[in-house]
């Protein structure tokens, strides 16, 4: 059973192996990003731009930013921003 707002989606994304490619990859990164930017919102206590929530947690920890990093998958290479 195949939903058809997929396959419309699936249709403007294009036919190639390599616009599928770049469609996972695109999802992979978001994937990771997310994963990891709520990673370090559970470490903390709290969420990224949530100053009073940072005070109340009492905590002296903070975010010193983030850097790149590429990651291997079967589809190429994600660049990721760890943080």
């Amino acid at each position: 059973m195949e939903n058809p707002e997929t396959a419309k989606l699936i249709q403007q994304l294009g036919q190639s192996t390599t616009d599928a490619n770049e469609l996972v990859r695109g999802l992979l990164q978001a994937t990771i990003n997310s994963g990891l930017s709520a990673e370090m919102d559970a470490h903390l206590g709290y969420a990224n731009s949530d100053r009073a929530a940072k005070e109340t947690a009492g905590q002296a920890n903070s975010r010193n930013g983030s850097y790149p990093k590429t990651v291997d998958s079967a589809y190429g290479p994600v660049d990721i921003s760890v943080p």
